[in-house]
Protein backbone atom coordinates (compact mmCIF):
# COMPACT_ATOMS: atom_id res chain seq x y z
CA UNK A 1 0.00 0.00 0.00
CA UNK A 2 2.76 2.44 0.71
CA UNK A 3 4.42 2.59 -2.67
CA UNK A 4 0.72 4.10 -4.06
CA UNK A 5 -0.02 6.56 -1.07
CA UNK A 6 3.78 8.21 -1.99
CA UNK A 7 4.31 7.26 -6.12
CA UNK A 8 0.65 7.28 -7.06
CA UNK A 9 -0.72 5.07 -9.68
CA UNK A 10 1.69 5.70 -12.65
CA UNK A 11 3.87 2.74 -14.01
CA UNK A 12 7.58 3.36 -13.21
CA UNK A 13 9.47 1.77 -15.73
CA UNK A 14 13.11 3.22 -15.24
CA UNK A 15 15.01 0.46 -13.40
CA UNK A 16 17.47 2.73 -12.27
CA UNK A 17 14.39 4.52 -10.00
CA UNK A 18 14.52 1.16 -8.02
CA UNK A 19 17.03 1.76 -5.73
CA UNK A 20 15.95 5.58 -4.70
CA UNK A 21 12.79 3.80 -4.01
CA UNK A 22 14.34 1.45 -1.60
CA UNK A 23 16.26 3.63 0.31
CA UNK A 24 13.63 5.97 0.16
CA UNK A 25 11.41 3.11 2.18
CA UNK A 26 14.01 1.47 4.36
CA UNK A 27 15.71 5.11 5.38
CA UNK A 28 12.57 7.61 5.54
CA UNK A 29 9.04 6.35 4.97
CA UNK A 30 9.36 3.03 6.94
CA UNK A 31 10.41 4.96 10.35
CA UNK A 32 7.98 7.56 9.86
CA UNK A 33 5.12 5.37 9.09
CA UNK A 34 6.12 3.04 11.90
CA UNK A 35 7.01 4.76 14.76
CA UNK A 36 4.31 8.32 13.93
CA UNK A 37 1.95 7.54 11.67
CA UNK A 38 -0.80 5.24 13.50
CA UNK A 39 -3.30 2.81 12.08
CA UNK A 40 -6.04 1.10 13.20
CA UNK A 41 -6.34 -2.74 13.16
CA UNK A 42 -9.50 -4.42 12.44
CA UNK A 43 -10.46 -6.36 15.63
CA UNK A 44 -13.62 -8.42 14.79
CA UNK A 45 -16.33 -8.82 11.95
CA UNK A 46 -19.64 -10.04 11.28
CA UNK A 47 -22.65 -10.64 9.48
CA UNK A 48 -26.03 -8.87 10.72
CA UNK A 49 -28.31 -9.58 8.16
CA UNK A 50 -27.52 -8.61 4.69
CA UNK A 51 -24.67 -6.20 6.12
CA UNK A 52 -21.15 -6.48 7.43
CA UNK A 53 -20.28 -5.39 10.64
CA UNK A 54 -16.59 -4.25 11.27
CA UNK A 55 -14.84 -3.23 14.93
CA UNK A 56 -11.88 -1.63 14.57
CA UNK A 57 -9.38 -0.75 17.93
CA UNK A 58 -8.14 2.48 18.98
CA UNK A 59 -5.20 3.83 16.18
CA UNK A 60 -1.80 3.06 17.00
CA UNK A 61 1.68 2.98 15.70
CA UNK A 62 3.17 0.16 14.44
CA UNK A 63 5.93 0.53 17.40
CA UNK A 64 3.16 0.61 19.79
CA UNK A 65 1.65 -2.60 18.83
CA UNK A 66 4.84 -3.97 19.24
CA UNK A 67 6.04 -2.82 22.69
CA UNK A 68 2.84 -4.24 23.99
CA UNK A 69 3.70 -7.67 22.96
CA UNK A 70 4.07 -9.53 25.89
CA UNK A 71 6.34 -11.61 24.47
CA UNK A 72 9.11 -9.19 23.27
CA UNK A 73 11.89 -9.48 25.38
CA UNK A 74 13.83 -6.43 27.40
CA UNK A 75 16.84 -5.96 25.18
CA UNK A 76 14.48 -5.56 21.76
CA UNK A 77 12.08 -3.02 24.21
CA UNK A 78 14.86 -1.14 24.81
CA UNK A 79 16.70 -1.14 21.01
CA UNK A 80 13.12 -0.05 20.15
CA UNK A 81 12.89 2.71 22.38
CA UNK A 82 16.30 3.91 21.69
CA UNK A 83 15.44 3.89 18.23
CA UNK A 84 12.10 5.44 18.43
CA UNK A 85 13.94 8.58 20.55
CA UNK A 86 16.65 8.82 17.93
CA UNK A 87 13.86 9.84 15.63
CA UNK A 88 12.34 13.05 14.86
CA UNK A 89 9.20 13.00 12.64
CA UNK A 90 9.62 16.14 10.87
CA UNK A 91 12.78 15.33 10.12
CA UNK A 92 11.38 12.56 8.10
CA UNK A 93 8.69 13.96 6.78
CA UNK A 94 11.49 16.76 5.28
CA UNK A 95 13.55 13.69 4.03
CA UNK A 96 10.36 11.64 2.47
CA UNK A 97 9.46 15.17 0.60
CA UNK A 98 13.42 15.55 -0.61
CA UNK A 99 13.92 11.82 -2.01
CA UNK A 100 10.32 11.62 -3.62
CA UNK A 101 10.98 14.51 -6.06
CA UNK A 102 13.40 13.50 -7.78
CA UNK A 103 12.13 10.00 -8.07
CA UNK A 104 8.65 11.63 -9.02
CA UNK A 105 10.67 14.14 -11.46
CA UNK A 106 12.26 11.13 -13.29
CA UNK A 107 8.54 9.35 -13.89
CA UNK A 108 6.96 12.58 -15.44
CA UNK A 109 9.57 12.38 -17.96
CA UNK A 110 9.14 8.97 -19.21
Amino acid sequence: MWPRQLLGYGRLEDQSQLSPINELYVEAWGPLHNFFLPSMKLVKKWREGSRWVRRHDEPQTAYRRLLAQKDLSAKTRKKLRERFESLDPFKLAQEVERRLKPILSGALDQ
